[in-house]
């Protein structure tokens, strides 16, 4: 994985910052996209690992990239959008209760203001 890690960081470099102009490298626009989000200040009482998460993206193949066999993070084949995150809502609504019912709520309130709405599964990510 590690040479295909290596290739994927050297064509994203190339892609961002080379084809794009954009060869300034700032904590704000590193010189690849960040995988990983902190969302909270961490309290000593609570597990890190609570306060980190995936951000969302895409890759070019089809299987579900949120998936751990697939080492996708790791092999750098996820094409990051840095401004949202992956929300793991399981294949039933037992394995995810509250965000199943977040969700459920946030998609009926939108339905009723407006006459369409889009449901985007955000690509490599199967709808259950």
């Amino acid at each position: 994985y590690l040479n295909e890690a290596y290739k994927n960081v050297e064509d994203s470099v190339r892609y961002f910052k080379i084809q794009l102009k954009n060869g300034l490298i700032t904590h704000a626009d590193p010189i690849v996209k960040p995988y990983f989000t902190e969302i909270a200040k961490k309290k000593p009482d609570r597990n890190p690992e609570e306060y980190i998460m995936a951000h969302n993206g895409w890759t070019v193949r089809t299987e579900d990239f949120g998936k751990a066999d697939g080492f996708h993070y790791l092999r750098r084949l996820v094409i990051i959008w840095d401004d949202s995150v992956k929300l793991f809502y399981g294949a039933k609504k037992d394995d995810s209760p509250y965000l199943w019912e977040h969700m459920e709520k946030y998609l009926g309130y939108m339905a009723s203001i407006f006459q369409g709405l889009r449901i985007d599964n955000c690509h490599s990510t199967p709808l259950n």
